[in-house]
């Protein structure tokens, strides 16, 4: 089962052959087993705004924190110093 409420949006990124990330309304999770189970993302944010790869590495905009980075297919999640304000310049800069 996916880790979203009901008709919430949500975004996927294929990290790899067997690892799904998912941004959604209760933060990031990941599955590594065809998705029969979800692994919470230890982060102090858990409204997404945006989730894309840069790279080598996800990148996450939130609505309160600053960006979170992952360099390793949302095994492990960092803070990403970067703009402050509204999100959409990070969608513009990434599309």
């Amino acid at each position: 089962m996916l880790p979203v409420e009901h008709q919430a949006c949500c975004i996927f990124y294929t990290a790899d052959e067997s690892t799904v990330v998912l941004a959604s309304d209760r933060g990031i999770s990941s599955t590594r087993c065809r998705a029969t189970s979800w692994r919470q993302a230890n982060l102090s944010e858990l409204s997404v705004d945006d989730m894309a790869s840069v790279k080598s590495a996800i990148v996450v905009s939130t609505t309160k924190a600053p960006y979170f980075v992952s360099r390793d297919a949302g095994k492990t999640w960092g803070h990403l110093e970067g703009p402050s304000g509204d999100s959409s310049a990070f969608r513009l800069a990434l599309s």
